[in-house]
């Protein structure tokens, strides 16, 4: 009823008053809104940088694993380089002393022949380190060095040159014997010195002159002649 009593110009500014507050609620309400919006979109971008964070930090720690992976490898291969070079570097000293040794058994060998072309050079001399034997037989004259022995004529002469009667490896293998017990070349291996009789059938009589093997009459120590026997067997011994 107070209402009604009210002019039509205080009505006029009371609608516009509310007019007025709508208004401002209506502004209130879209400024509400768009501050939603901002957060929303700040809280999207937020999200996608921690993403973007979070791969980073991923393909970092990845990127470092393979750097360890390379690291190792690198470490087993200098690991292997260097157990090659001390293989290499213990080869090497093999050889060495390969080639010293080879370098002595050819001054041996050298040494050998020199005696052995002394004794076919009819000399007669021996070493000073073999000791000789003389037998006087009522047929024959034998003279014994060592290992080795020449039969000679009845009347005396000494023309036939000295056999030098080899061991099975010097023999095989055609080196340089200098008749000892052991030899040279089998002591500075270090292996068993072993002579071989001859083969001469049932102790008949050996014709070949230049036979290398040991003979009854050559009282070689170590050789045994089994009598009515065929030739003895002996094996192939290794170098």
């Amino acid at each position: 009823m107070a209402a009604n009593n009210l002019i039509p110009e205080e009505l006029f500014l009371l609608q516009q008053r509310a007019d007025r507050n709508v208004a401002e609620v209506a502004q209130m309400q879209r400024q509400v809104q768009r501050t939603k919006g901002h957060s929303v979109h700040a809280l999207v971008k937020s999200h996608q940088q921690k993403q973007h964070v979070k791969d980073k930090q991923s393909a970092i720690e990845a990127q470092q694993h393979t750097i360890d992976t390379q690291q190792h490898t690198i470490k087993a291969q200098q690991t292997t380089i260097d157990e090659q070079s001390k293989a290499m570097g213990d080869l090497q000293q093999q050889l060495d002393a390969m080639k010293l040794e080879l370098g002595q058994e050819k001054a041996t060998s050298r040494a050998l022949r020199q005696t052995i072309a002394g004794f076919k050079g009819g000399s007669g001399g021996v070493p000073s380190t073999e000791t000789s034997e003389v037998e006087h037989g009522p047929m024959s004259k034998k003279r014994k060095i060592g290992a080795e022995s020449v039969t000679t004529a009845e009347d005396g002469t000494d023309d036939s040159p000295l056999r030098v009667v080899k061991c099975q490896r010097c023999f095989l293998y055609n080196k340089p014997c200098d008749r000892g017990r052991p030899c040279a070349i089998c002591k500075l291996r270090g292996l068993n010195c072993v002579t071989s009789a001859c083969r001469h059938k049932y102790r008949r009589v050996c014709g070949n002159a230049g036979c290398t093997f040991a003979h009854e009459e050559d009282e070689v120590p170590g050789v045994e002649f089994k009598r009515g026997s065929g030739p003895l067997a002996w094996s192939k011994p290794v170098m």
